[in-house]
């Protein structure tokens, strides 16, 4: 056996052979908002989705920091991916938060991806920021009148009603939200554990015009308030902007460690505006979700 051969064996036998990278793939992201629109139009002649009203009307139940005793997957993954493989098997998982507008004098009626939502139960079961879902959930607040509808899109364009908002809890910036999805069943995230200081983390939001906008980093601090554990917070160096709140945070084996949900930054002239320094992004963990399910 010549030398080659036994080097290539023993790199096989020992896991050091490189994993094959898959082709890259070339999406036109701003043809999503024409495809979603085609297809919300389509979906709504055989129902139409539920007005911002009515889904008022339908979450006025909702338990404001109950758990709802249901169940998910908490078998969390242990396999390790790298992320050109992760971020494919995760996709579908991190869903676009969508307004239908109206259009007014010469201008059209138009979708707006406004912000990120995340499936945690192929039936349905959702979740996202409070002040994503704030025009539903608070009966005293006003409506745009632009606003006509709100809904859920994946990456294909299938657009999703939603049909009530079921639990929130304003201090941790969540929501508990189920939506209907028809013929269709959604891919949702295993949850994990409160990821440490220290770890890599992944994020995979849409940010205003930036949809499925990939970034990664590692935790910088994990925060209390007053001993609340609602108040808790996970900082993180990925990046993430308008749009991506309620978007995933995930580990390296694409388990949902936290939640998106603001920006603060740190300014040299006393916030000011002027000379930002760094922006502390500020995600919601995992246990905070769990609460809320269970």
């Amino acid at each position: 056996m010549s030398r080659r051969i036994c080097l290539l064996v023993l790199a096989v036998c020992f896991g050091f052979v490189a994993h094959a990278q898959p082709k890259a793939d070339f999406v036109e992201y701003t043809k999503l908002p024409e495809l979603i629109m085609k297809n919300l139009k389509e979906a709504q002649r055989e129902k139409a989705y539920a007005s911002i009203e009515v889904l008022r009307e339908k979450s006025a139940s909702a338990l404001d920091s109950k758990g709802l005793g249901l169940k998910v997957d908490t078998k969390a993954s242990k396999k390790a991916m790298p992320a050109f493989d992760l971020v494919p098997s995760v996709k579908k998982a991190s869903l676009m938060f969508c307004k239908y507008k109206r259009g007014f004098g010469a201008y059209d009626d138009f979708i707006l991806i406004g912000a990120t939502a995340v499936a945690i139960r192929e039936d349905g079961l959702c979740v996202t920021n409070y002040h994503v879902l704030e025009t539903i959930i608070d009966q005293e607040q006003g409506i745009h009148p632009q606003d006509s509808l709100m809904f859920i899109a994946d990456l294909d364009g299938n657009t999703f009603e939603i049909e009530e908002v079921l639990a929130y809890n304003q201090l941790a910036d969540l929501a508990i939200f189920k939506v209907n999805v028809g013929k269709h069943k959604l891919q949702p995230f295993k949850l994990g554990e409160d990821p440490l200081v220290g770890m890599h983390v992944n994020a995979l939001t849409n940010p205003i015009g930036v949809p499925y906008y990939y970034s990664e980093g590692i935790v910088a601090r994990n925060v209390a308030y007053d001993g609340n554990p609602w108040e808790n917070r996970t900082e993180i160096s990925a990046e993430f902007a308008i749009g991506s709140s309620g978007g995933p945070i995930f580990d390296d084996c694409g388990n949902l460690v936290a939640i998106v949900s603001s920006t603060d930054g740190v300014y040299a002239q006393n916030n000011d505006g002027r000379d930002l320094q760094m922006v502390i992004r500020m995600t919601i963990p995992i246990s905070s979700v769990k609460r809320l399910l269970e």
